[in-house]
């Protein structure tokens, strides 16, 4: 091995000496002896091909070249192949393996506008010679264009027009999907009307047609659709509403309103309420105001606000004692933020005298539902035992929703005469019963401005002499507005349950000459349930809108409370609160918080994520940018960082103008030491 080593050493060095006398032939003989004997060796290979075009004989340059590309791909070293790969281009121009080639190379990159603008290149030589390579290429164009139409077009079309006829229906489907998610009826029906001259009898795709051409007001349309689907599924809930909205839309009311009573009808049989209070209003809407019909919508909405109820949101349900604050306060603010494996986990580890209480059983139990463990749900609701009428009432509505009938002779009876005494202070008041009808208070909503950073402890302050005062509205109000920022702060919640139950203002100021309270003087239950985030009101008079009735908050809302996090340093819990979450802007948020906890990597991952689904039309895509290029300068990576802030001011040149020229000062700087 001594010996080759040296033997190349001698041979390279003669090579160089007779490059410098002109001798161009002979010292590629000699390159090519050691390459022979090393052919591995990519910077030998790569002399040689330069040898070989100072010579004229390009194909043996571009075999040489292409070998060294290939030897960096396989090794990993991306940037270095993409500068061999735009050699190969220039030297092969008509080749479109190597903008192929050429594309995927700067997509590991992430320089995503020059990768689209290869594979561009690359389809424009395919395209009508090879339409395989141009479905292709079109289709790696249209991955990197994620919010855009035109591209996604293409590739349809191209399906179309070479019969692949699976394939371009489902392309024509997904781009009515897409076209729906932007608001785009027009565009949605004349995708989805493709799909159909494709495969005419396709009754989802059929439905989803009438929605869009319903949403333009284009009712006679709508109904082409519907009366094609309707011979196929009559009995089709969703055909049935939507054959309702284009009669009453025509105005032909009378058949609309048989149209709506027959749907009433199907909803009842499935107990979709909430539908069929909807269906009913439509048909009363059309005239139908009979008294049999008003009954009937009278009796739905009852069955619909029975269906709606959960009793860890009644009064009776609201924890007594700072131990079940605690934990059912925790439990409530995970499972209405998403999390209700955790909620649950938070319930397990509560002590057994937690456990014993009704609150305990009650989040329990409607953890357990909303899971779908329902039979197990309904056992823990039969072991409770009932300490007021009104609490057996409410335990029997709810599991007689749930399926459950009592067994003949037996029912839920309240305590005796000398328990109910014991009761006396334990009245349930309106506000404790609806306690979850609607969102935190100040929680952020799509459309309202975030709320201002706080400082938490001055507000803190304010609120326990607010609390101390005997001011109890202001006291909660202010203690809400911190919860607003920090959600789980046991100690705010365990304050709030002080507050309502009395027992904080009794502690700090007794009366004069009293004696100090005992804890049976406030035994009033703390209505303590967090509110479940309201949703949207589902509008079926127009189209039917996809929302996921497990989705406690939106998107927007997640995003401000994790900004809201970040701005009190609370980076883990921003994180967590965008778990699952692929949005640009929420890529970008999750990457400020790792950032805050050091962890770079996580964040570069997140924003080149971000930069590589996103589009520059994205609101979020620039400050995606910037925060790439300010992991990049934290970890010296100097090149990526000028690049980002190029294509930042290539977006916007006066965005953040004195912290741009720091960052320019930065790189400077850096280069210089």
């Amino acid at each position: 091995m001594r010996e080759g080593t040296v033997n190349r050493d001698k041979i390279e060095q003669e090579a160089m000496n007779l490059l410098r006398r002109g001798q161009t032939e002979k010292a590629l003989e000699a390159y090519l002896s050691i390459l022979r004997h090393d052919p591995r060796d990519r910077r030998v290979r790569q002399k040689v091909a330069e040898l070989y075009l100072t010579l004229g004989r390009k194909p043996e340059a571009v075999r040489h070249l292409t070998d060294v590309a290939r030897s960096l791909r396989a090794a990993g070293q991306m940037r270095a192949a993409v500068s061999i790969y735009k050699q190969l281009v220039g030297l092969k121009p008509d080749q479109h393996e190597l903008r192929a080639d050429l594309a995927e190379c700067l997509t590991e990159v992430r320089r995503l506008p020059e990768a689209r603008r290869a594979w561009e290149e690359a389809f424009s030589l395919v395209e009508r010679r090879d339409p395989a390579k141009a479905i292709e290429y079109a289709r790696a164009v249209s991955r990197l264009s994620p919010g855009e139409l035109p591209p996604k077009v293409r590739v349809a079309e191209l399906l179309e027009q070479n019969r692949r006829i699976d394939e371009a229906f489902d392309a024509w489907v997904e781009l009515g999907r897409e076209a729906r998610r932007y608001g785009r009826p027009d565009d949605q029906a004349r995708f989805l009307e493709r799909a159909l001259a494709l495969q005419p009898d396709h009754i989802p795709t059929l439905l989803r047609t009438a929605e869009a051409r319903i949403a333009q007001g284009d009712y006679r349309a709508a109904l082409t659709h519907i009366q094609k689907a309707y011979t196929r599924d009559p009995r089709n809930v969703d055909l049935l509403i939507l054959l309702g909205q284009a009669l009453q839309g025509l105005g032909q009311v009378d058949k609309a309103r048989k149209v709506w009573i027959q749907a009433a009808r199907h909803l009842a049989e499935t107990g979709d309420m909430e539908r069929r209070v909807d269906a009913l209003r439509h048909a009363i809407e059309c005239g139908g105001d009979d008294p049999a019909l008003l009954r009937e919508l009278e009796n739905a909405d009852a069955e619909a606000r029975r269906s709606r109820i959960r009793l860890h949101e009644m009064s009776w349900a609201a924890p007594r004692t700072d131990d079940e604050v605690r934990v059912i306060i925790a439990a409530n603010t995970l499972a209405d933020y998403g999390f209700p494996d955790r909620a649950r986990e938070v319930l397990d580890r509560a002590d057994s005298q937690v456990k014993a209480g009704v609150p305990w059983k009650v989040r329990h139990a409607e953890l357990l539902i909303a899971q779908g463990d329902r039979d197990a749900g309904i056992e823990v609701l039969r072991s409770i035992q009932p300490e007021s009428e009104e609490m057996a009432a409410d335990l029997a509505t709810r599991l007689e929703v749930l399926g459950h009938r009592p067994e003949p002779g037996a029912s839920a009876a309240p305590p005796d005469e000398g328990e109910a005494e014991e009761l006396v202070d334990d009245e349930p008041t309106d506000a404790g019963r609806q306690a979850s009808a609607s969102p935190p208070s100040g929680s952020p909503s799509i459309g309202t401005p975030p709320t201002p950073a706080v400082d938490i402890a001055v507000l803190e302050q304010e609120a326990d002499r607010l609390a101390d005062d005997g001011d109890v509205e202001g006291a909660i109000a202010a203690y809400r507005r911190i919860l607003e920022v920090d959600p789980t702060n046991m100690e705010v919640l365990r304050k709030i349950g002080e507050v309502m139950s009395g027992r904080r203002h009794a502690a700090r100021r007794p009366s004069a000459g009293a004696a100090p309270a005992s804890a049976e003087e406030f035994s009033e239950p703390i209505a303590l349930a967090i509110p479940e985030p309201s949703l949207e009101t589902v509008d079926f008079g127009s189209a039917f809108s996809e929302v996921d009735p497990d989705a406690m908050a939106s998107l927007d809302e997640l995003l401000l409370d994790a900004r809201a996090l970040i701005e009190v340093g609370l980076h883990d819990e921003a994180q967590e609160r965008l778990r699952g979450q692929d949005d640009l802007e929420a890529l970008v948020v999750q990457a400020i918080a790792a950032r805050g906890m050091g962890r770079l990597d996580g964040a570069q991952t997140r924003l080149e994520r971000a930069i590589q689904g996103g589009t520059e039309h994205h609101p979020a895509y620039i400050e995606a940018l910037w925060e790439l290029a300010g992991v990049y300068l934290l970890r010296h990576k100097l090149g990526n960082a000028e690049r980002m802030l190029d294509e930042v001011e290539a977006l916007d040149a006066g965005y953040r103008p004195m912290e741009m020229a720091i960052r320019r000062r930065a790189i400077a700087l850096l280069r210089q030491r």
